[in-house]
């Protein structure tokens, strides 16, 4: 099995995810690299979808695991899956704060041109019929209403 975790993030997607779960230490490995290549494979090369998934491995791993202790050194595997469901909490916080922005429509007259230009934008109801209530208003276009508007005097 090959774990390969080059020291630099920005390197790969696959040493990106690593470096996210802290799976960077040789002498402790937690998944292999094949592993977080298919886990990348599932989430579209994403490394923080990734990241969450495979934490949420390595929690499943912890938890089926045992306590042990052997004279006076103990390891609590229960601990250690609990400090990786905070580091999911972590990690799913961060991606529903970091990769989402905000954004408000029509501030400027290009953004606003190039959404009335788009064609494959769905109109907005209200605009789309302002003007065809014809029990209410049966005109369409101003010259109708203008039209109607003489006629009622």
């Amino acid at each position: 099995m090959v774990w390969l975790y080059s020291g630099n993030p920005a390197y790969s997607a696959k040493d990106q995810v690593r470096f996210l779960i802290g799976d960077t230490d040789s002498t402790d490995q937690l998944l292999q690299d094949g592993e977080i290549e298919w886990v990348l494979s599932q989430y579209n090369d994403s490394p923080m979808n990734a990241a969450i998934r495979c934490c949420e491995s390595i929690i499943g791993k912890f938890s089926r695991l045992a306590n042990e202790s052997v004279g006076q050194v103990k390891v609590n595997f229960k601990e250690k899956a609990e400090g990786y469901v905070r580091m999911l909490t972590i990690l799913k916080s961060r991606l529903a704060t970091e990769d989402a922005a905000p954004y408000a429509g029509g501030i400027s007259i290009s953004d606003k041109q190039a959404n009335a230009q788009n064609t494959d934008r769905v109109k907005p109801d209200f605009r789309k019929h302002m003007m065809e209530n014809e029990q209410i208003a049966p005109w369409k276009t101003q010259s109708q209403l203008d039209l109607y508007l003489l006629n009622e005097d």
